[in-house]
């Protein structure tokens, strides 16, 4: 097996900390402590901690505890210096010898960049008015074998990273990216926190959280490539899920009216900056709704998320401003091609689609039928033009296998796409429940596969035992902290991204 490229500190650093590391071993310093230190307070929280505190005399302030990693020490011969970071933010550590024991002080001497202290003291501001943690006890939580590559302090404040490329710091040195990137790491802190929305959205209209298998003899309802992989203890091939539709449906069938899952999908196709081969969705199922009913949890979502993370509804993205306020514009398809063909949707025709396609992508293989067409128009001309937020709605029948015709419009489906800044964040349905039609339309498409996967038998069996009407909805939650966190890769809001060598 091919392992990846560790870059390692320079062999004189490692002799270098190793001398430190045995140097404090024989002062009988325990180096990695069992007992935790438990901090009363979080660094970040100093400085308002400090303003409440300013009218209090020096000695009768608490002493407060804290614990973070060291980023930078100065001797100053009687005083020594150090900066402890925890979570992007920092404070000066001040220890004068003639306040600590002999012990502590000659510790001192053998402190590496990126150990692990924890610290007590009083709060003050210096001179220079740095806000300063007055340092009567410390201790070493931990003493790493190498020291982390976050390199010096820039102008700015922050470390970036030294000597790495942005492949190590997406891959091996992911941790390092997290340590010296403040982006990146309030970018993940607030993908939890829209998380914690989503769940308390989902709490207030009363549905249940599941967890539905990823891996089975059927991958999933989406048209997508599956990983594939095998077990032993059954001797046959078995799927990574690319999503969890069927496996939700079957619980609708089963009795659970309102369900929803957030959780991992793999899907074995391209790398690019809004694609992943795993990823995070949120799928949710109402019984006795349609997709008009998904349109308003998305829009309740999704603002709910961006109030959370900014404050307010409204969002301004480089010089664009997005209004997440409901209710959001509804633009059918049909509406958004014509208008891009320069003609009135009464004269959309398949002859005059095909001739636009034929003229503007010459020798472009001119897809099968009426459906694809439209949709490959949408996407080729229009769906980079959706600044939104919007919902793009009534698709064609063909590319749409799991969804109830429209009420009014026997060509097209009940679905809708929700769009912002031109990517496509959402995908809905009324849920089709007729047995009989689903199992012609699955078919179908598996017929059409270059590779066929077979039709999932145990959805199918569900759905001829009764599923009830239902509106589903599907959200691609990296997408969406992507989007609403202003950055323009989903590696720039997932811990861990997998990107190629």
């Amino acid at each position: 097996m091919n392992r990846p490229e560790i870059i390692n500190s320079p062999a004189s650093s490692r002799d270098a900390r190793a001398a430190n590391r045995k140097a404090l071993e024989d002062m009988g310093i325990d180096l990695f402590p069992a007992a935790g230190w438990n901090p009363d307070c979080r660094i970040a929280d100093l400085a308002h901690m400090f303003e409440e505190q300013g009218s209090i005399e020096v000695g009768q302030r608490p002493e407060l505890r804290i614990a973070g990693r060291l980023f930078g020490k100065r001797d100053v011969g009687a005083i020594f210096f150090a900066d402890l970071w925890q979570e992007h933010a920092s404070v000066q550590l001040r220890i004068r010898r003639d306040d600590v024991s002999a012990e502590l002080w000659s510790l001192l001497a053998h402190l590496d960049i990126g150990d692990f202290l924890g610290a007590v003291g009083r709060l003050v501001r210096t001179r220079r008015g740095e806000l300063t943690l007055d340092t009567s006890a410390l201790q070493v939580l931990g003493k790493p074998a190498t020291t982390p590559a976050i390199g010096k302090l820039g102008a700015d404040g922050r470390h970036h990273g030294a000597q790495m490329d942005r492949g190590s710091l997406l891959r091996e040195r992911r941790h390092v990216a997290m340590m010296t990137d403040a982006t990146l790491f309030r970018n993940i802190e607030a993908y939890g926190k829209v998380l914690e929305v989503f769940r308390e959205v989902m709490r207030e209209e009363g549905y249940l959280e599941v967890q539905t298998s990823v891996m089975g003899r059927y991958y999933g309802g989406a048209a997508a490539t599956p990983f594939t992989t095998y077990s032993r203890a059954m001797d046959e091939d078995l799927f990574l899920r690319v999503s969890p539709e069927p496996d939700l449906k079957r619980m609708l069938a089963g009795g659970f009216e309102r369900v929803y899952e957030i959780g991992r999908n793999w899907r074995n196709e391209g790398i690019d900056a809004t694609h992943q081969p795993s990823f995070t969705s949120f799928e949710a199922y109402r019984a006795w709704s349609d997709y008009e009913v998904m349109m308003e949890l998305t829009e309740k979502l999704v603002c709910r998320s961006v109030e959370a993370l900014h404050g307010r509804a409204r969002l301004v993205l480089g010089d664009t401003e997005l209004d997440f306020t409901p209710p959001w514009p509804r633009l059918p398809m049909n509406t958004l091609v014509a208008q891009e063909m320069g003609v009135l949707e009464s004269e959309l025709t398949e002859d005059l689609m095909r001739r636009f396609w034929q003229s503007g992508q010459p020798g472009s293989p001119t897809p099968e039928n009426e459906g694809q067409l439209l949709v490959k128009i949408f996407e080729t001309y229009v769906e980079d033009t959706l600044t939104g937020p919007c919902f793009v709605v009534d698709y064609p029948l063909e590319g749409s296998p799991l969804t109830k015709r429209h009420r009014d419009k026997p060509d097209t489906v009940e679905r809708f796409e929700a769009y912002m800044l031109g990517i496509e964040l959402a995908n809905a349905y009324s849920e089709l429940n007729d047995p009989n039609e689903q199992r012609i339309r699955l078919e179908k498409q598996d017929d059409g596969r270059d590779e066929a996967y077979g039709v999932d038998e145990y959805f199918l069996a569900a759905v001829e035992d009764g599923m009830p009407q239902a509106g589903g909805l599907g959200i691609g939650m990296d997408r969406l902290v992507s989007i609403i966190t202003g950055t323009n890769r989903l590696s720039d809001v997932i811990p861990f991204p997998l990107t190629p060598k």
